[in-house]
């Protein structure tokens, strides 16, 4: 017979017979995405529920809805054909129906590198093949994909959705773990005084929530309920999260029958159905923390109130500093 141990926080029993099967979903799609992978693997085996105190509670298995290639010389040649998109790498004709990409020593390199790691990380994960998408459509049609394995999510006791693009740089204990779904707040909406939400503005979109919100009472005085989830990390108890899930899919699938796409995609779903569903657990940003090229101008909202644990990385492919000067520009510091 096992011995229950109980959390005073969040009221979870766990027995000391079985562990916690917990899952976590990424989508990885095209190869500007693929770099990211080993690296997330690496954040969730070293931090993600691994501290000593607890790490035998838990079984953890990393899932990726991927397009990654099987053979490693398709893997090459698709991160070739990335550079040369990019402007990295240059063409050359070979004849009328091949070209040969050009690409310099050190570049060659770094792609045998990428495409090692790919097919270690490949290996230690479990893989969903699946068909690249245009942006926005991999992150607006995740709950599509995850649904797809519906019966085989359903083994885990607890699901977690994380951005592959981002960056594990501290523990992820059992804070996370509550007795419905797990949110963290937008770091941009944090600590904001009486700042309405971005929720979907539109009242034709299944996502919409009447402006302005919910009002609260505070100190005698009516202010808006500031409170505005990040889509980059969320999950719950395995149930709860399905069932989010699939309320969220019905919801994108009718604003596509009104062609129309919700202002923030998934995002502005996941805030729709936690108006309506409170989550159990509110983390705060530092699970969804902005990277150094951006985070001075946040810290300017929110001075130094939280430390990193899981930070978003500024792609390759974007620019930073216009990325921060926007958000330096929205926050009107």
């Amino acid at each position: 017979m096992g011995v229950l141990i109980s959390s005073p926080k969040d009221g979870i029993f766990l027995s000391m017979d079985k562990k916690l099967k917990i899952g976590v979903v990424c989508i990885c799609l095209n190869p500007n995405y693929w770099s990211f992978a080993p690296e997330m693997l690496w954040g969730l085996d070293t931090f993600f529920l691994k501290h000593p105190s607890i790490r035998d509670k838990y079984e953890t298995e990393f899932m990726l809805w991927s397009d990654i290639p099987e053979k490693p010389e398709e893997i090459q040649q698709r991160l070739a054909e990335f550079l040369v998109s990019r402007g990295e790498a240059k063409t050359s004709l070979v004849s009328q129906e091949a070209v040969e990409i050009l690409v310099e020593p050190s570049k060659k390199e770094d792609l045998v590198r990428q495409v090692n790691s790919l097919l270690e990380t490949k290996k230690r994960v479990k893989v969903f093949p699946t068909e690249p998408i245009e942006w926005p459509m991999p992150t607006l049609m995740r709950y599509h994909l995850f649904l797809q394995q519906e019966e085989y999510l359903s083994q885990f006791d607890y699901i977690f959705y994380i951005d592959v693009d981002m960056r594990i740089t501290d523990w992820i204990g059992e804070e996370i773990l509550g007795e419905g779904l797990t949110a963290a707040q937008h770091p941009m909406y944090a600590l904001r005084q009486n700042y309405q939400p971005p929720y979907e503005p539109n009242s034709k979109s299944s996502a919409y929530i009447p402006r302005p919100g919910r009002i609260i009472e505070e100190d005698g005085k009516k202010k808006f309920e500031s409170l505005y989830y990040a889509g980059g990390f969320q999950g719950g108890k395995t149930e709860d999260f399905i069932k989010a899930m699939k309320e969220m899919r019905k919801n994108v699938d009718d604003d596509f029958t009104r062609n129309y796409i919700a202002i923030w995609n998934d995002e502005t779903h996941w805030n729709k159905y936690l108006f309506n569903n409170p989550p159990s657990i509110v983390l705060n940003p530092s699970y969804i923390y902005p990277d150094s090229l951006v985070a001075e101008y946040y810290i300017k909202l929110w001075g130094r109130n939280y430390s990193p644990k899981i930070m978003t990385l500024t792609k390759k492919f974007t620019v930073s500093k216009e990325a921060g000067e926007a958000v330096s520009k929205m926050l009107s510091i």
